[in-house]
């Protein structure tokens, strides 16, 4: 009996300290396993996060400023650059007229008082008269001026005293109206109605908004 118990004692110890062991070993493996590269270590550590210039896909997004756009002479169409330029539509970039004998495509890449005739700026001896398709000022006779008219350009009267005028806060809100007035004449100023004292026809805010081309 004493050998056994010794043999139990023996027994009990040697598993004791077997079970220690791997307890051991299952800490040391799970720490192992928080601590893999890649994995997040806790809450204090830092995240690394994708740039927010770069987009999913690894391709870095540049956008133009606005006002790069505005004065790099970007245009969709003739009207959006100068009397004396036109639109290309393969650069989309305004460029200078073209003078006469240039190689062109439409009327409106030759200079003021060009036609494009067989591909080639040549000069038209004939001024346009009220009505007629114009492209600038330049190609109607003397006291016209070339307005727009619904989707196209027509020579039209230039206003005298009295006449009803449309006076533009901006330079360059032409392009906004379909049925463009002419400027007043020489000497001559677009300013609001006056309406004469006594006059209660028509009421101060339409006056106001009322501009007749008046002697300066």
């Amino acid at each position: 009996m004493p050998s056994a118990r010794r043999f139990l004692a023996v027994y009990l110890t040697l598993f004791g300290y077997l079970g220690d062991v791997n307890a051991g070993t299952v800490l040391t493996n799970s720490n192992a396993i928080k601590n893999l590269p890649g994995a997040p270590v806790g809450k204090g550590a830092d995240s690394v996060s994708p740039s927010p210039r770069t987009s999913p896909s690894g391709s870095v997004g540049h956008k133009l400023p606005v006002d790069t756009l505005q004065n790099s002479g970007v245009c969709t169409d003739d009207e959006d650059c100068g009397g004396d330029e036109f639109c290309n539509d393969a650069r989309g970039a305004c460029l200078p007229c073209r003078k006469n004998r240039k190689r062109c495509a439409r009327d409106s890449m030759c200079c003021a008082g060009n036609r494009c005739s067989n591909g080639v700026c040549q000069a038209s001896d004939i001024d346009g008269q009220e009505g007629d398709a114009c492209l600038r000022s330049a190609d109607c006779s003397e006291g016209l001026c070339c307005a727009r008219h619904f989707w196209s350009r027509i020579c039209k009267p230039v206003l005298t005293v009295g006449q009803v005028c449309t006076r533009h806060r901006r330079k360059g809100n032409h392009g906004l109206e379909l049925f463009q007035r002419c400027d007043c004449g020489e000497g001559l100023a677009c300013r609001p109605e006056k309406g004469e004292k006594g006059d209660h026809t028509v009421s101060r805010t339409a006056a106001r908004n009322l501009h007749t081309c008046q002697r300066r």
